[in-house]
Formats: C-alpha cells, structure tokens, sequence
C-alpha cells in the first residue's frame, strides 16, 4: 500500500525510464510478495488468519488524516497521497519496532 500510494504519481510525472521501472518493479514486488504469503504454495500453508488480527485501521485513518492535514501543497491530491504514503511508513514501522522491543523483552525475561 506504501509504494502504491507512493509512486501513483507513475501515470504523470516523467523522470526517466530509470525512474519508472525503479517505480513499476517497487509495486511488482510489493505486490507478489503479499500474494505469495497470501496465497503462494507453500507459504499460504504457514499462515493463519487468526493470528494475523491487527486493526490495521488503526494505522490507516491516523495516517490519512495526517497526509490530508500536514503536507507540502494543500491543492495537490498526490501531495496528500504521498503524505499519507509517508506517515503510513513511519507508522507500520513504528509498530514493527515495538512488536519487535516486546518480543526481545519477553525471551530476555523467558531467559532468566
């Protein structure tokens, strides 16, 4: 969703080829990767639906209204987009971060 969001402005905004293959194989890949943990063989097998329950809204909404609200060109939707893509990034991995501090803080405790 990040790149996605991130490299919209693909359809408009000419650079380069560099600059567009660089874009186009950022949204290939992200988007085989969620697929082969989704529903690649064997990789769908190892995961489970009920594990996976994080509200992932509340990621989405916080950096939605911050791309709206705090950006560079408040007339430019691919602004707000790209700010979002942004603050969705910083909040994901904020939460990986933390998932991570808790886990080592759990087998250090599990440890000793």
């Amino acid at each position: 969703m990040v790149f996605c969001a991130r490299y919209l402005d693909l359809f408009w905004n000419w650079l380069s080829y560099y600059n567009v293959i660089m874009k186009i194989i950022f949204i290939i890949s992200s988007i085989a990767i969620v697929y082969t943990i989704r529903f690649g063989v064997p990789h769908k097998d190892t995961y489970n639906a009920e594990d996976d329950t994080f509200p992932y809204l509340y990621l989405i909404v916080p950096a939605a209204v911050l791309g709206v609200a705090i950006n560079q060109d408040y007339g430019s939707p691919f602004e707000m987009i790209w700010a979002f893509s942004i603050y969705l990034e910083v909040l994901t991995r904020t939460r990986t971060r933390t998932l991570a501090l808790a886990l080592a803080l759990a087998l250090t405790l599990a440890l000793t």
